[in-house]
């Protein structure tokens, strides 16, 4: 399993690759593409599935633009954010438009890589990504729900700050202290780290 990643828009969305084997995953591909192939094109892989923590405009604009480049029909996101995927409203005026030519969104496939964690509370449809290296390397992809120091927003459409603490405590903060946590913003940090200095964690 080797991990990379590259910091997109104007907002600063962690876009990140998981190469497993001959499988690859992109997860958020958020804005600038051109950014996203180059990391892409460093990574050998046969197929690639583009997966969604959530659905919110700065981790899917670039979504269908790298669909259509690997001719990927659909991307991989909780049904719970599929209005707020296809909404025109998902967008930050007059800054940031909605995302335009968006491939269709499923529900996640079974896979041998990674467990998907529901993780509602940031967005109704919020996930989380688990994957095992299986030689005791664990790391999770946690969106927008937890960032170093913080967690993420639960004011903006469907957030509820009660449900995702509860995500928080029934997900993430049962895991070992030494799994890793990659955000959709800032830097990587790890399971025990949040337990001592988060105070959402307590």
């Amino acid at each position: 399993m080797k991990t990379s990643s590259v910091v997109v828009g104007a907002i600063g969305t962690d876009c990140y690759a998981v190469s497993c084997g001959n499988r690859a995953y992109l997860i958020d591909p958020g804005a600038e593409p051109e950014k996203i192939l180059e990391m892409l094109g460093k990574i050998s892989f046969d197929s690639l599935r583009i997966l969604l923590t959530h659905a919110h405009f700065d981790h899917i604009g670039a979504a269908g633009a790298i669909a259509r480049h690997f001719g990927i029909g659909r991307v991989e996101l909780a049904p719970a954010d599929r209005e707020i995927y296809f909404s025109r409203e998902n967008a930050m005026p007059p800054y940031w438009p909605p995302a335009e030519d968006l491939p269709d969104a499923g529900d996640f496939l079974p896979s041998p890589d990674f467990k998907v964690l529901p993780m509602p509370g940031h967005s109704p449809g919020g996930s989380a990504f688990l994957f095992d290296s299986g030689n005791g390397e664990k790391v999770v992809f946690v969106g927008d729900s937890v960032f170093a120091g913080s967690i993420g927003r639960t004011d903006l459409w469907g957030g509820n700050l009660e449900t995702l603490l509860q995500s928080i405590r029934r997900e993430i903060a049962v895991l070992d202290d030494d799994v890793i946590l990659f955000p959709g913003h800032g830097p990587a940090t790890s399971v025990g780290e949040e337990k001592r200095c988060n105070p959402y964690f307590r």
